[in-house]
């Protein structure tokens, strides 16, 4: 083989592990972006979360930084389980991010754009807050099953005395224990629901509604799904 020759295939060669390397180079940055996120939002360090967020600054930088913080609040600490199906298209991508947090006992799984600028990966801001309103509302309605549970154990009764539709606040739900003292499942959280959740007699939760407590404003992108008995995406 001529030198030119041998010249032209290793410039082949050596193109194709760049090709390669660089696509993985990519899916591995943008997973990065992704982990590194959530890194950020567990140590509620907000100025990392904007960091990965495009546009962060025209969106509303410190909408998007209240929102993070109530969805900390809610949702405790966030795993990432998986990112998966990578797709990239110029400067887009989509990626399948898979998540999990205290009370969630199946993980989600939602799909995410990430956009590239100054070359970096950035998480698409629309993505950012539904995700997180969802893992906060999903949070929230777990703490609030869990607080009812824990009224009636406290009461040691497998009913409740009263169980009207309840945001948090006081004597909405309650149960009577043998001394006829009253339980209330408000004792057992910190701060009023920016949802409503409908129990029934026996403790267990049949439906929910948007109604945020005085000085919220409501979820948005979600919606209460009666079939599954959960907060999904709207």
């Amino acid at each position: 083989m001529s030198r030119r020759m041998l010249a032209l295939v290793l410039i082949a060669v050596f193109t194709v592990v760049l090709v390669g390397g660089c696509s993985d180079s990519e899916e591995a940055t943008m997973k990065y972006t992704i982990e590194d996120y959530y890194s950020a939002y567990n140590a509620e360090d907000w100025d990392v979360c904007l960091g990965h967020i495009y546009d962060a600054n025209n969106v509303g930088a410190s909408v998007i930084q209240s929102a993070l913080e109530e969805s900390r609040a809610a949702t405790g600490k966030v795993t990432v389980d998986s990112v998966e199906n990578i797709s990239i298209s110029g400067l887009s991508a989509t990626a399948d991010v898979t998540f999990s947090w205290a009370g969630d006992t199946g993980g989600e799984t939602q799909e995410w754009t990430l956009v590239k600028k100054d070359g970096h990966w950035k998480i698409s801001a629309e993505d950012v807050g539904p995700a997180n309103n969802l893992q906060a509302a999903k949070a929230e309605m777990y703490n609030a099953q869990m607080a009812v549970t824990a009224c009636m154990a406290e009461a040691n009764k497998s009913t409740l005395t009263l169980h009207a539709a309840w945001n948090g606040t006081a004597g909405k739900v309650t149960a009577t224990a043998d001394d006829l003292s009253t339980i209330d499942a408000a004792n057992f959280i910190d701060d009023a629901f920016r949802a409503t959740y409908t129990f029934d007699v026996e403790g267990t939760l049949v439906s929910a509604t948007l109604t945020p407590s005085p000085g919220d404003t409501a979820w948005t992108g979600i919606k209460w799904d009666p079939a599954t008995l959960s907060w999904v995406e709207d």
